[in-house]
């Protein structure tokens, strides 16, 4: 068998030193939080400390030790106990070994001569001492400390009893018994400070406020955990270098004001509380502060700036959307067209907007503060909504009639409780005014009883459909006359499918329309209106000629959502086109003859006026009697261009004007000397105006040949004719 392990046991290993990770993680925060509230007790704690390395090397004193000593704990800054010649001799050396070893050491009360030990300043003293051992968890040394009391009173006091031993023992003792109180009490203030430094360090965590303080002699800034953690940084992060390093978070011009603010307060000893920043932190995120500043004199002058720094992001985002909220339902509230309003518990208006109150004669703000009962005595309906709506109720009345200004309001009101920890607090209503809206609806109602009667009784045949099935919902009388049936059984169930064999709609030939022939069935399927002519026939065999127009009809998204068809019954009118359109040709016919028959019958006159004219020999007559026959060809020619036409009511003037010179050209028997040019439109007369038009190009065209080439002279006539806008020019 292998002894390799299985999924499930690694996944259980994976899983337990998970656990021990988070163990140790946790054991990790609980120790630099033990540490940093061992760091705060030895700072803040009455007696003289001193916290060694197990080298000897002198770690951390303690404010007490600086007053004590009368020294800066810059001057034992390089201080072992072990190198230390007066420790030796004062048995604090002895000691510190002993408590190397885990044992707890009391050094016997020694003198302290600070010319002896080569120290500066002080006074002879006796001094109390002991050393502690601390430990790791493992048992092994991690920290020593030394415990200093002044007991100089305390030596003096036994000097004084060894001299008066026989007569003050009484007092030692008494004495004796006040220092243990004395004792008692501190170690009993002291456990209350370290308990009071561990709350507020909670506190302060929960509340994510900080301490904070400036030195005046140093200018050195000090930090509590807290605002570590707010400014996103590490804790080795050394914030010290006032206007630097410690304020790189606030935008230039905050800095500009930080260090105006700080010098105010060293200089003049000027305050500040709540002054909001927005900083930037470490880690580039945003956030919003709050911070005070208390300068602490002494001498009459500021040795120390101390205050708090508060991250009030959160509540910032609050009050921004606070505002934004506020400012979106002000803008609603008073742009509202109806009436806002607030009641509170007792009864009294607490808001009231809405542009709707101008009916009631009321501005906005003016029912603040009056009593709704009393307002609406005279309208139960109302009273009895605010009650029920106080009592926790929803309520809303859609009719609500109220006497206005000018006439009767209508509105649709609603009444909707108000809480606050799940106690009613008052109302929230709104009003709506309808009038306009019922008014419509009234309009709208008669409209559609007029629209419903002139579909009922209109002469033109219409049905309407839903889509996208195309089912019938509506055919008027004059719908149902031509398919001579009911409503019900033309209406019921007829879908897209079954319009032409219901209708039995038919084409001209006599087959049967496919579905997508017919108008409403494309207007349905295709949206688009169409229009077309086909046959219906009756249930008693008669077809009728139907002229249908189809349309679409679209919802508010665009899609259709039924469809339209207006039915022309054009049976008669049909019929009377066909028979105006025979009687047409009958008369195109005869006309055509006529044109014909007058046309031979100048060309008649014309040939009889020029064999006239060849038998005679005076030249006058003879040219009189050939312009007269030229004059009939002219006339003739209108009436052989018209018969030959398919437009009888009007002459193509270029081939009249054409045709005209060459035959006065042919007349003239001028050859080919004379150029005769034409250049002429396509334009369109009517035969009274053609007449005389042609004879008068007849007239020009004439004297022309007489009398410009009367020599058989080469030349050119030229006739133009042109539109000009409405009018016809003749050159």
């Amino acid at each position: 068998m292998s002894n390799k392990p299985t999924y499930e046991e690694l996944e259980n290993r994976v899983k337990e030193l998970e656990l021990v990770a988070a163990t140790l993680k946790k054991t990790k925060e609980e120790l630099l939080e033990s540490e940093q509230c061992f760091r705060t007790m030895i700072e803040k704690s009455p007696s003289a400390i001193e916290l060694y390395e197990p080298n000897g090397k002198l770690l951390i004193v303690n404010e007490e030790w600086e007053s004590f000593w009368n020294l800066k704990r810059s001057d034992v800054a390089d201080f072992n106990i072990l190198d230390d010649k007066e420790c030796e001799r004062t048995g604090l050396t002895a000691a510190f070994k002993k408590a190397l070893r885990g044992i707890v050491c009391r050094i016997p009360p020694a003198k302290y001569d600070p010319k002896e030990s080569g120290m500066s300043g002080g006074s002879i003293r006796w001094i109390d001492s002991k050393m502690y051992p601390i430990h790791y968890q493992n048992g092994k040394i991690n920290k020593i400390v030394l415990v200093m009391e002044d007991i100089t009173e305390l030596k003096q006091s036994e000097e004084e009893l060894r001299k008066h031993q026989v007569n003050l023992e009484d007092l030692i003792k008494e004495r004796t018994v006040e220092l243990e109180k004395e004792i008692t009490e501190r170690k009993q203030v002291e456990k209350k400070m370290k308990r009071s430094e561990t709350f507020l360090n909670k506190t302060g965590q929960i509340s994510k406020v900080g301490g904070w303080e400036v030195e005046a002699a140093t200018m050195k800034v000090f930090w509590t955990k807290e605002i570590y953690n707010i400014m996103e940084v590490l804790s080795d992060y050394d914030p010290s270098s006032l206007g630097e390093e410690s304020i790189v978070f606030f935008s230039a011009d905050d800095q500009l004001w930080l260090n105006n603010a700080i010098q105010r307060s060293f200089e003049h000893g000027e305050p500040y509380y709540n002054k909001e920043f927005q900083i930037t932190t470490a880690k580039g995120n945003k956030k919003w502060v709050c911070a005070n500043c208390e300068p602490i004199t002494a001498g009459g002058r500021v040795v120390t700036l101390s205050g708090t720094f508060q991250d009030i992001t959160e509540r910032k985002k609050i009050e921004f959307q606070l505002k934004e909220s506020e400012g979106k339902f002000r803008a609603i509230v008073e742009n509202s067209k109806g009436i806002v309003y607030i009641i509170d518990k007792d009864g009294y208006f607490v808001l009231s907007e809405g542009a709707a109150l101008s009916g009631l004669g009321l501005k906005p703000g003016q029912m603040v503060g009056m009593d709704a009962f009393e307002v609406y005595k005279e309208y139960p309906e109302i009273i009895k909504g605010i009650k029920q709506a106080l009592k926790g109720e929803t309520v809303h009345d859609p009719q609500l009639v109220v006497q206005g200004v000018r006439d009767q309001r209508h509105y649709d009101i609603f009444y909707t409780p108000n809480y606050m920890d799940g106690e009613v607090i008052g109302i929230i209503g709104e009003a709506i005014d309808i009038t306009e809206r019922k008014q419509v609806q009234e309009e709208l109602k008669k409209t559609k009883a007029i629209l419903q009667a002139a579909l009922d009784n209109s002469p033109v045949a219409i049905a309407i459909a839903n889509a996208p099935d195309g089912k019938l919902i509506y055919v008027n009388n004059a719908g149902l006359s031509i398919r001579a049936d009911t409503e019900e059984e033309l209406v019921k169930d007829v879908g897209i499918g079954e319009y032409a064999s219901s209708w039995r709609i038919l084409h001209f030939d006599g087959t049967e329309y496919q579905t997508n022939e017919v108008p409403l069935a494309r207007a349905i399927k295709y949206g688009e209106p169409c229009t077309d002519e086909f046959i219906i026939r009756r249930n008693d065999g008669e077809d009728r000629i139907v002229l249908a127009n189809a349309a679409p009809i679209f919802d508010y998204k665009g899609n259709v959502s039924q469809g339209i068809v207006a039915f022309h019954d054009i049976t008669e009118r049909k019929q009377a086109e066909e028979q105006i359109k025979s009687n047409l040709k009958e008369k195109e016919t005869l006309l055509q003859e006529i044109h014909h028959r007058v046309k031979n019958n100048l060309t008649v006159v014309a040939s009889l006026l020029k064999l006239q004219a060849n038998g005679m020999e005076d030249e006058r007559l003879k040219a009189a009697l050939s312009d007269s026959q030229s004059r009939e060809q002219a006339m003739s020619a209108i009436h052989e261009t018209l018969y030959q036409s398919e437009n009888l009511s009007a002459i193509d003037m270029n081939i009249y004007l054409s045709k005209l010179g060459n035959d006065v050209a042919r007349n003239y028997s001028i050859g080919s000397k004379v150029n005769l040019i034409i250049e002429s439109e396509s334009v369109l007369i009517g035969a009274k105006q053609a007449s005389p038009v042609g004879l008068i190009v007849n007239e020009l065209v004439t004297n022309s040949l007489k009398y410009a080439f009367s020599n058989n002279e080469d030349g050119e006539i030229k006739i133009n004719l042109q539109r000009r806008e409405d009018q016809v020019e003749l050159e």
